[in-house]
This record gives C-alpha cells, structure tokens and sequence, in this order.
C-alpha cells in the first residue's frame, strides 16, 4: 500500500513538472475578448444595485434591492393590520388618541424582504413585522438632534453613569467617555432634574495647554438647549406612555445654562498630565509648583 502511494505521487509530481515545462514564459497577453470580459464583469459586480440597500417596508431591515420585491406586488399585506400596535401622533393636549389605519408598514418604504414576501405568500405573518408589536414610528423632530447632555435631561431612568474627557492640542479637539452601570437605577417624576444631581451621574473632565473658552464648549457634546429640551419634553408626554404622569420643570430647566457644561469642569493642564505620569509631581499640584518642576528639569537637562 505504501509503495503504490509513493508511485502514485511521483508520477503526479512528474506530470506537474512536465506541465510547467510546457508552459511559456511569460505568459501572452489577454485578448481583446477577454479584457473585454474582465471589465464587463468587474463593472457588474460593483454596480450601485448590486450593493446598495434600502429598508423592507413590512420588518424595516436594509436589504439589498435587487433581491426585493415591490410592495404592490405582494399579497396578503392585510394581514398586517392590527390593534394596539400604532399610535398617531398628538401635538396638543386635547388631540385624542388615535391609531394609525391600514397595515402596519416602515414608513417611506416601498419594498419587501425576500422573508417577508414569502411569509406573506404562505399567508402567515413575518416574526420580525412591525405588526407584531415592534412597531415605534418615525422619530419626531423633537427628539432628533439632542446633545449627550440633553439626552440625560429627558430621561427619566438613569441606569449608568459618565466620565466624558476631552483632550484639546494645537489642531484639533479629541473626546473619550466611559459609562459604569448604576447599582440602583433612578427614576425621575420630574423632569429635567434639579442641576444639582447632575454631578452624580455626569463628570467633564478637560486637558490641554489652557482652560477652555465657550468658543471650545460648542465643539462639545455637552451643552444643553433650553428650548430644546423643552420641546422633547412635551412631546413625551403628549406621546409617550411612559410619560404621561411626568411633571416638567420650567424651574429646574432654566437653571441650566447654554453657554457651558451642567457640570462642573475639572480643567487639568498637559504638563501636570506628563508630569504626573512620570511620577514627578503629584496630581493636582498647581501651575506654579508645576512649572517650578519644567525649569528643574530643563536645568539639569
């Protein structure tokens, strides 16, 4: 057995070999035909419609387009009619609360999923459709656009606090926050919260050769628009289950300020920063006794 398995290897050694040798070198060029063909595929293969993707109209998933089916063409769409579900917007108080009516669909959408166009044949309704109770509408104006801070403004349950730093050189500005789960989560009745809890669940810390101005703040995400916050709020509880019992605070959100941070800003100069991880000085010594350590250092450099 081994010795056929030795001959079956040399043959086929010899055999790629002799292939090679046949071989020329170099190769001849590619015919017209075949460069042809090349390009032909390499620009079908990377047309925009192989690629590009747009959201099924019944489960809202990016799918590619050319393996959609438009949604006139489907059947059994009325099946994704159901109560409970919708809800139409409110902008007033005394609006009543109304559902949408039809199937329940992704807005601006007009295609359908290859597995929801085959469970709507079989005349079953998909597992992922926003029909089955997944269903939450398009985002409104209101709540499009909110800084981190604002975010934190209108949330009624904290479940994590923020360390947010931000580093600023010559160039350009650069920012990292870490997030660590809350022990007890909060709730709030009242919102936003009084400025003062804030720095429970928020701290800013800020890095660079001098202390930053209001011009810096805008480049943050941690400044808060009055206005704007107001207008989510009001609509949250106009709109929002979960909202309905909550009480705005004009109080509280006019203490907020526009200019800068709801928090207070612990400023750290890049020297102290250096210094301090050389273990030179201590952290949070002061400019002077900092740069009296530079001079130290320069004069025995």
């Amino acid at each position: 057995m081994k010795f056929e398995y030795q001959e079956s290897h040399k043959r086929s050694s010899q055999k790629h070999c002799q292939s090679k040798k046949d071989a020329g070198f170099p190769s001849s060029p590619p015919s017209a035909e075949l460069c042809q063909n090349i390009v032909s595929d390499f620009c079908a293969d990377t047309s925009p419609d192989v690629f590009e993707e747009t959201g099924c109209a019944v489960c809202g998933k990016l799918t590619p387009i050319c393996t959609m089916e438009e949604l006139s063409e489907v059947e059994n769409v009325s099946l994704l009619k159901a109560d409970g579900v919708t809800r139409k917007a409110r902008s007033k108080g005394s609006d009543p609360v109304k559902e949408l009516r039809g199937p329940i669909l992704a807005p601006a959408c007009n295609k359908v999923c290859p597995i929801c166009a085959d469970s709507l044949d079989k005349t079953k309704v998909p597992t992922l459709a926003l029909a089955n109770g997944l269903w939450i509408g398009e985002i409104p104006d209101e709540l499009q656009g909110l800084t981190y801070a604002e975010q934190l403004l209108i949330a009624r349950v904290r479940h994590n606090r923020c360390i947010v730093k931000v580093s600023s050189g010559m160039y350009k500005m650069r920012a990292n926050a870490i997030s660590f789960s809350n022990p007890m989560p909060k709730i709030y009745n009242v919102l936003p919260p009084p400025i003062e809890e804030m720095d429970e669940v928020l701290a800013f810390i800020y890095t660079g050769p001098c202390k930053p101005t209001k011009a810096d703040f805008k480049w943050t995400p941690m400044l808060v628009r009055r206005l704007k916050v107001s207008k989510a709020l009001h609509w949250l509880k106009l709109n929002h289950a979960d909202y309905y019992d909550c009480e705005n605070s004009e109080k509280n959100l006019a203490s907020y300020p526009e200019d800068g941070p709801p928090v207070v800003v612990d400023y750290l100069w890049e020297w102290a920063i250096a210094l301090h991880g050389r273990g030179l000085v201590p952290l949070g010594a002061d400019k002077f006794y900092i740069n009296y350590c530079l001079r130290h250092i320069v004069s025995h450099n």
